[in-house]
């Protein structure tokens, strides 16, 4: 684990539980999974508050635990779910997207399952009969957390979320192994792991939902009827299953959104409406945000799915000069489909040829695209123009010498090195030997300078993590220098009448916002970027 990723769940477990809670996170985050004896030694804490912070922990599903006996005693491990609490970074942007996708109720079950962990259903119930004014609202609320639970923006928590992946690995080989009297071959071991993982897969793309059950409802056919009706079975939440946050449910959306401008960038806005289009037809069946391409999906259902208020004409050019054809909306959606297809970033794949075309989205290269996009504008932004167009050559063409570069660039020889030298000290660039030799001298050996994308990508995420620490480390700077005159304005009396507040004092609180608001923009900036090399 980075220094850095340390200091930030150091940040945010400081932030949200204070700073007890923080010490043994940190510890769990530092040296990964330990017993609770070694928790107590290394946080210096007492034995009851290191117990009363591992249920915090493990409340807000940040902290995994097992038994084990491998020495003949049963031992408690615990480890940190250190993705979980980097998770917690974008909970803002999460309270919004709810809130704009479901209302502000959609928000405001966000922010209970965050301050709680987990909750139920009738827990939340429970929360707004204390608070006035929600009385009322308890239906509406219900249908709103009903709706998340079937997107999957809510989970079902199960015992196995409390098991990290390392544990429920080596327990499931255990049984495994239990099965043979003889040590397995390679072979036969190479089957039970392929099983392992089409077994993981068929859970995470089944379609039933955890924490959802049938309930069988009467539907009255008239008053003129007589009293045998129909049955008609819907899905309800289950009272006794508590429930969490999903963030990867989240991501897939906000990265829908993220390709959806994109291809609007790129292209133009008909194209991103048919791919917003696209989206609406599988978003359904998505499941992860790293899959590599979609479920196949027909023309004719994307255009189906296209706002009525769309016109795509403006958007394709077509040879109808002279003529009075007028290409209707399922051939200009073809246009655009071919316009996707054809494009370099290879947005959308033809699977088959029936009908208007059976397509797919192809999420991994427009992943792979999105993260080129965005390591050249870093390099643009922090190294130049020239090292922006020496890498983008360099992506392009694969391995190239100095001079080919330089050549290719159009850049002098001596700027061509010194930038290409300047790269490969960040990190950013390698260099090939290729000797013409079998002795290896350096004057008979071709160098030839290539992109280690993932190697730029990890550089480039370090740095954006160390970039999110230092503006929380600001942030709260900024509001420790101020401490005594937020304090003054927390009182009733200059609440109620805010002339009790100087000149300067205003002056101060007015820069203070603004610093805020800053920081809270960059923050934002920087998130997005974690979430493009990180999530997708």
């Amino acid at each position: 684990m980075s220094v850095t990723v340390v200091r930030l769940c150091r940040d945010v477990l400081l932030e949200d539980f204070g700073p007890v809670v923080q010490r043994v996170g940190t510890v769990l985050v530092k040296k990964g999974r330990l017993p609770l004896s070694q928790i107590k030694l290394l946080a210096k804490l007492s034995l009851r508050q290191v117990r009363e912070s591992l249920l915090i922990l493990i409340q807000h599903n940040l902290v995994y635990h097992a038994e084990t006996g491998e020495t003949g005693a049963t031992v408690t491990y615990y480890e940190a779910n250190v993705e979980e609490i980097l998770a917690r970074l974008r909970i803002g942007l999460i309270i919004n997207s709810a809130s704009e996708w479901f209302g502000k109720e959609g928000g405001v079950i966000i922010r209970l399952l965050l301050n709680r962990g987990m909750m139920r259903l009738k827990d939340l119930r429970a929360v707004l009969e204390l608070e006035k004014g929600k009385i009322n609202k308890n239906v509406v609320f219900t249908k709103v957390f009903t709706q998340m639970a079937r997107g999957r923006y809510i989970r079902a928590v199960t015992p196995t979320d409390k098991i990290s992946p390392t544990d429920r690995s080596i327990s499931e080989q255990a049984k495994e192994m239990e099965q043979f009297k003889s040590p397995p071959t390679a072979q036969e071991l190479a089957n039970l792991k392929k099983i392992r993982e089409e077994k993981e897969v068929a859970e995470i793309n089944s379609n039933v939902i955890v924490g959802m059950k049938r309930k069988m409802v009467d539907s009255e056919t008239g008053p003129n009827k007589k009293s045998n009706v129909d049955a008609e079975t819907l899905e309800e939440v289950d009272q006794d299953v508590y429930w969490k946050i999903n963030y990867e449910q989240f991501n897939l959306k906000l990265r829908n959104k993220s390709i959806v401008r994109f291809v609007d960038d790129r292209i133009n806005k008909g194209a991103a409406a048919v791919m917003k289009a696209a989206f609406s037809v599988v978003e359904d069946r998505m499941r992860q945000c790293k899959e590599e391409k979609s479920v196949v999906m027909s023309a004719t259902l994307i255009t189906h799915n296209l706002p009525s208020e769309i016109n795509l004409q403006n958007d394709v050019i077509m040879d109808v000069e002279g003529t009075n054809f007028k290409p209707s909306q399922q051939q200009l959606t073809n246009e655009l489909l071919d316009l996707l297809c054809n494009d370099h970033v290879k947005f959308m794949v033809k699977e088959d040829e029936r009908g208007s075309g059976q397509y797919r989205i192809n999420l991994e290269k427009i992943a792979e695209a999105l993260k080129v996009r965005l390591v050249e504008s870093v390099v643009a932004e922090k190294y130049g123009s020239i090292s922006a167009r020496l890498m983008r050559i360099l992506v392009s063409k694969q391995k190239l010498d100095e001079k080919q570069v330089a050549k290719i660039a159009m850049v002098p020889g001596k700027d061509a090195r010194e930038k290409l030298h300047q790269l490969a000290t960040a990190g950013l660039l390698e260099v090939q030997e290729v000797p013409k030799s079998a002795d290896r001298a350096p004057s008979r050996t071709f160098y030839l300078w290539h992109v280690p994308m993932k190697r730029c990508q990890e550089v480039i995420l370090e740095d954006c993590y160390k970039a999110l620490a230092s503006v929380r480390q600001r942030r709260n700077e900024e509001i420790k220098m101020r401490a005594r005159l937020l304090e003054k304005t927390q009182r009733e009396d200059v609440k109620a009448n805010q002339d009790l507040l100087s000149a300067s004092d205003k002056a101060q609180l007015e820069l203070l916002n603004k610093v805020l608001d800053w920081l809270e923009v960059a923050e934002v900036r920087l998130d997005e970027m974690v979430m493009i090399l990180r999530d997708y």
